[in-house]
C-alpha cells in the first residue's frame, strides 16, 4: 500500500494496526468512458435496494440484465450481486450469483423458501479482475418442451449480446414466487463491485419494468436517486468500515480506522522556534470539535 509523496516521501495508505483489506480506497472515475457508478464494499450493511411493487412481481418469463465490474470475478466464494431475496419471513424469489469460480448463477424458489432451482452458466465470462461487463439472464417457466430454460449472455455495451456457454434446461417448471421482498444489489453474499446499471424486463426483451442507472447521480453524497422508470433507489451505508458510495469523481474512501502515513524524515522536523507552513485540501462532510487532520505522530496518542 506505498505511495509516492512530495520531495520523494513514501506514504502509506493503512489503517491504525496495519495495512488490510478494509484499507482506504481510491475509486477512479472513468468519466465519459463508463460513466458514474455506486461502489459496494462487500461488508454487511452496505447495499443499494428498490422497494417492492406489483410490476417487479414476475412470476414467468424474466430477463434481468447488468451493467458490473466486480473486484475479482473468481473470488473464490459466491457473490450475490442482484437479488429478490429475503430470507426474512420467506420472502426468496430470485438472485443472481456470480460463482466461486466465475460462472454466471441465476436461482429462484416457487414457495419462498430456500432452495430452488439454480441454473450455472457453463462457461465463466472472459474479464479481467476489476474490469466491467454487462451480464445478463434470460429464464422461461415453459419452453413448449415440458421444461424451463435459462440462457446467459455477456455484452460490451448492454446492446449486443453473445451467448455464455449453453442454453440451462430443468423439469422444474413451477412459478418464480410472488414475495414482498424488494430488489437488492449485495445484501447478502456481499460482492466488492461496482454498480453502473441494472434493468429488469418482463417477458425476454419485453417490457421494462426497472433500469438503474448511477450516471444520474450528480452528488457522491447522494444516499438516493431516482430510477429512469420511477422507482427510489436507496444508497445504504455502514456505521464502520468502507461503506457505500456514490462515485461521480476521483475519491478515496476512507474507513473506521484508516489514514495516510509518511515515516519520519528530516524533512518535515522542525525545533521551536523555526516557522513552517501546513497546507492541506480535504472536503469534510460535517465539521465538529477535536478532528485531527495532519499531524505528526510518535503513537496514536501522543503528538510530537
Amino acid at each position: 500500500n506505498l505511495g509516492t509523496g512530495g520531495a520523494a516521501l513514501n506514504g502509506q495508505n493503512g489503517s491504525t494496526s496495519s495495512a488490510d483489506s478494509n484499507d482506504a480506497r481510491f475509486l477512479e472515475w472513468p468519466g465519459d468512458n463508463v460513466g458514474n457508478y455506486v461502489y459496494q464494499p462487500g461488508l454487511g450493511n452496505n447495499y443499494m435496494s428498490v422497494p417492492d411493487e406489483a410490476a417487479l412481481d414476475i412470476t414467468d418469463e424474466i430477463d434481468i440484465r447488468l451493467h458490473v465490474a466486480l473486484e475479482d470475478w473468481a473470488s473464490g466464494s459466491r457473490q450475490t450481486i442482484f437479488s429478490k431475496w429475503l430470507a426474512s419471513g420467506n420472502n426468496r424469489s430470485w438472485l443472481i450469483n456470480v460463482e466461486s469460480t466465475g460462472i454466471i448463477g441465476f436461482q429462484y424458489t416457487a414457495t419462498g423458501s430456500a432452495g430452488g432451482a439454480n441454473y450455472l452458466s457453463t462457461v465463466a465470462p472472459t474479464v479481467s479482475n476489476g474490469g466491467d461487463l454487462w451480464i445478463r439472464v434470460t429464464w422461461i417457466r415453459d419452453n413448449g418442451s415440458g421444461l424451463s430454460e435459462a440462457n446467459h449472455y455477456t455484452s460490451t455495451d448492454g446492446s449486443t449480446w453473445v451467448a455464455l456457454g449453453s442454453t440451462i434446461t430443468s423439469a422444474i417448471t413451477t412459478a418464480i414466487y410472488s414475495g414482498t421482498g424488494d430488489i437488492q444489489f449485495s445484501s447478502f453474499n456481499f460482492s466488492n463491485y461496482k454498480i453502473y446499471r441494472a434493468q429488469i424486463l418482463d417477458g425476454i426483451g419485453g417490457t421494462t419494468v426497472l433500469d438503474v442507472d448511477t450516471s444520474v447521480i450528480t452528488s457522491g453524497a447522494a444516499t438516493s436517486f431516482t430510477a429512469l422508470t420511477g422507482q427510489t433507489v436507496t444508497i445504504k451505508r455502514g456505521t464502520a468500515g468502507r461503506k457505500s458510495v456514490a462515485v461521480v469523481s476521483p475519491v478515496w474512501l476512507f474507513g473506521t480506522d484508516d489514514q495516510f502515513r509518511v515515516p519520519f524524515s528530516n524533512l518535515y522536523q522542525f525545533n521551536g522556534t523555526e516557522q513552517f507552513t501546513v497546507l492541506t485540501m480535504l472536503r469534510m462532510p460535517s465539521l465538529t470539535n477535536n478532528q485531527g487532520i495532519i499531524a505528526t505522530r510518535n503513537s496514536v496518542s501522543s503528538v510530537q
